[in-house]
């Protein structure tokens, strides 16, 4: 097209010479000119996301880090990018996608500095997206396996403390279900069934502050299922591990004692009836 619109050469014109000649320097320093540096760019993006994270721009962080993340493959700032979305999600309480953006992390940059971080907060987002739920305690679950994985990868973290302390809350949280359950049961006037749970949960759950309240449960369920060998084992323990809770224990005692003395009545009554029946029958 140019070479079809530009001045004839041989024309005689000089004001005519001298414009087409312009027109086509300029025409190729335009073409000619250097395209960005790909690492410049992609080095700009992921400044001007840490300054949004730290202005607490979190989402404008996501939109710069997102777009980055598609150009820069192979540029030597994934790393970094990768981690500071997942440190966005995590400021935003966004749980799930925060775990889902530190488990990509973890598995594509397993020898990162970053890494223990990463699987620390990957397991914490879990635990603060699992709450106790009678329904459904998969999400409980979910952060049991993460704390346990991060336990097993890091072994000498200084974090350990930490993942211990939930860890035993998670069980606990487990524990919570059986408990309910057992109460349920008991207010539906069912002691069997809330003894078999609140033994399953004594035996498994030893750390959960529902240890007392079990305790008694447990001990009153067996009471009125009149097992008295039982019921006296578990108030023994009782007093054992609660050695302050005296007056729960003097309690159950009298009523374990009332209920004793009101079955070997019942029971001498029951044989007087039979053997007045026998007498009749002669």
């Amino acid at each position: 097209m140019f070479l079809r619109h530009a001045p004839n050469c041989t024309s005689s014109n000089p004001s005519k010479l001298y414009a087409a000649g312009l027109f086509f320097a300029l025409l190729v320093g335009c073409s000619s000119a250097p395209p960005a540096d790909p690492m410049k760019v992609c080095a700009d993006k992921i400044d001007q996301a840490d300054k949004l994270f730290k202005d607490e721009s979190y989402v404008k962080a996501q939109t710069t880090l997102e777009e980055m993340m598609e150009g820069c493959h192979g540029s030597g700032y994934m790393e970094r990018a990768q981690f500071l979305l997942a440190e966005t999600r995590y400021k935003e309480e966004d749980w799930v996608e925060a775990r889902g953006e530190y488990t990509t992390f973890v598995l594509n940059f397993p020898s990162s500095p970053f890494a223990e971080t990463a699987s620390f907060r990957k397991a914490l987002s879990s635990y603060r997206m699992s709450y106790s739920d009678m329904r459904d305690d998969s999400p409980t679950q979910t952060a049991v396996r993460d704390f346990d994985e991060f336990v097993s990868n890091y072994p000498s973290s200084g974090l350990l403390d930490s993942a211990h302390h939930y860890q035993d809350s998670l069980t606990n949280r487990l524990g919570e279900k059986d408990f309910q359950t057992a109460r349920l049961y008991s207010r539906m006037e069912e002691p069997l069934a809330s003894a078999m749970y609140l033994k399953t949960f004594l035996n498994q759950y030893p750390t959960s502050p529902r240890q007392l309240e079990a305790s008694l449960m447990i001990i009153d369920d067996y009471i009125i299922l009149e097992q008295f060998d039982p019921a006296q084992f578990y108030l023994d323990r009782l007093a054992q591990m609660f050695p302050q809770a005296k007056s729960e224990h003097a309690s159950l005692t009298s009523k374990l004692s009332s209920a004793k003395n009101d079955f070997e009545a019942r029971v001498k009554d029951e044989l007087k009836e039979k053997k007045y029946r026998k007498e009749d029958a002669k």
